[in-house]
Order: structure tokens, then sequence, then C-alpha cells
């Protein structure tokens, strides 16, 4: 009966410390590689955190290529976070990361429609090519030139409008959006050749920043297709493979420069009917104007 009891006794402490230490020494295992998966879970959400603030830094600087890879990025990794409530904020803050990036390339697409600048248009187009959305912006193109003729003849005429009514001040016109026409009618006798010349020049730096974008999308294609464009830039990101061919680069290209090719008529015609509408508003004050004046507007008509 003792040596039973002895026997027990060995067995339990046996247990207690073989079987009991062991599945103790298992469960702190398991518990400390949850410990690790959270701290790897939270250290990869601290980053995601802080790409997103990295990427509106790099939206400021203009280095919008990597700021578009480092969102992509982030898009994929955030994608393993959904179960996480954090994860929503993260999800918005991307979403206007994104948005920030389009506004920030229309902008400058916009500054080069106003007047074109080598460096900054050659970098807004690698981002374009590299996300393969090159034949997106001929639309956009298009209209920014026509919304800045107007944008351009609308100030004019009322920077001259302002002049023609300094001695009454009661027939100022002073809401920008006003008629046209309206504008075109009170402008002064002595105001009119002044408003045509500025007018005239205006339209000479859009149609110079029209021509020199049709010929940058055209040397670029020819650059691809000879393989003589280094490509270089600050932001040396890998390429998606689907966007590095360089024939479907070059049929982009030359799809923008079409479309640009069918749109100068479409401007020339918007700027002709701008001069048409001014003169034909102001002739009633023509028979008033000096003889020099009238000169220049029959050389400016017949031209």
């Amino acid at each position: 009966m003792d040596h039973c009891v002895k026997v027990r006794t060995q067995l339990r402490i046996a247990l207690e410390g073989l079987v009991y230490a062991r599945l103790r020494a298992m469960e702190n295992y398991k518990r400390s590689i949850q410990l690790k998966l959270i701290v790897k879970f939270v250290e990869r959400i601290r980053t995601l955190r802080d790409s997103a603030q990295e990427i509106d830094s790099l939206i400021q600087k203009d280095r919008l290529k990597y700021a578009v890879y480092l969102h992509n990025e982030s898009s994929k990794v955030l994608q393993d976070f959904d179960q996480f409530t954090c994860s929503k904020f993260l999800n918005l803050k991307l979403k206007d990361c994104r948005l920030k990036i389009d506004d920030r390339l229309d902008a400058i697409l916009l500054r080069n429609c106003k007047e074109f600048d080598l460096v900054s248009y050659r970098k807004v187009q690698l981002v374009y090519e590299w996300l393969g959305s090159v034949q997106t912006i001929a639309s956009q193109l298009q209209m920014h030139f026509v919304s800045q003729i107007t944008r351009n003849t609308n100030s004019i005429l009322h920077i001259y409008h302002k002049k023609s009514v300094t001695s009454n001040p009661f027939e100022l016109i002073d809401s920008p959006e006003s008629d046209f026409a309206e504008l075109c009618s009170k402008l002064g006798v002595d105001q009119l050749v002044p408003c045509l010349k500025d007018l005239c020049s205006s339209f000479l730096q859009t149609l110079r920043s029209y021509l020199a974008i049709l010929d940058w999308h055209s040397s670029r294609r020819a650059k691809l297709n000879e393989g003589t464009d280094e490509d270089s830039d600050e932001d040396s990101v890998p390429a998606p493979a689907r966007h590095s061919d360089v024939e479907t680069a070059c049929a982009w290209h030359l799809y923008v420069v079409d479309k640009l090719e069918e749109g100068k008529l479409i401007l020339w015609q918007e700027m002709v009917n701008r001069i048409c509408s001014l003169l034909s508003a102001a002739k009633s004050s023509c028979h008033d104007a000096p003889f020099e004046h009238i000169c220049f507007i029959s050389k400016l008509t017949d031209g």
C-alpha cells in the first residue's frame, strides 16, 4: 500500500514537473508568437501611417512619380488589415492622397497650358506614362486651353472696362460672370485698341504653349521609337510590367499628337470668335475712334 502511494506521489510530481511545465512552455511560446505577430502588425500599420504622411510631403515637393508608387504599394499592404478598425482611417487617408496627386497633376498641366515649361511638363508626363494613362490627357489639355482663352479674355476685358468707366462708377460691371458681349459693348473707344493688343498677346502665348506641348509629344514618341531617350528621373521606381512596352507608349503619344492636331482649328476658331465678338460689340463706337486706331483694326481683321 505504501509503495502504491509512493508511486502515485512520484507520478504526480513527474506530471507537474514535466507535462505541466511543457504545457506552460508551449502556452507561453504560443503567446509569444501571438505577441510578435501583433507587434509586427502594429509596426506595419505605423509604417502605413508614416507613408501617408510622406506621400503628402512628396506631393508638396512635386515628386509625383514616387508619390504614386508609394501610394500604390501602401494600398496593397493595407488590404491585409481590412479586419482592423484603424484601416478605415488609413484607407480614407490614402484616397485623399490620391485625389491630391490627381489634382496636382492636373494643376501642372494647366500651368503648362498657360506657359509651357519643359522640365515640369516632362516630369508630369513621365508620371502619366508610368501609370499608363498618357492618352487620357488629350481631352484635359483641350479643355484647359479653351478655358484658358475664356479666363484670359474675361480678365483683360474687365481690366479695360474698369479703365473705361472711371468717370462713371455706376456703369462698372464688377461680376466675374458678366456677359462677354455686355463687357465688349461697355468698352470705351480709347480702350479698344490696347485691349485688342493685350488679347492678341495673350492668344499668342496660348498658341505657343499649345504648339510646344504638341511638339513635345511628337518628339517623345520619336525618341522612344529610336531608344534615344535617357528617361532620367530623380524618382527611380520599378516600372509596372504592363506599362513597359515601348510600342504601346509610342501609340499613347501618337494619340495625343493626333488629338492636338485636330484641336488646333477648334482653338484658333475660339480665339477668332472672341476677337470678332469684341469688334462687333464695339462697332457702334468706332466712328469716334482716331484714324490710326481704325487702321490698326483694319490691318488686324484683314491679316
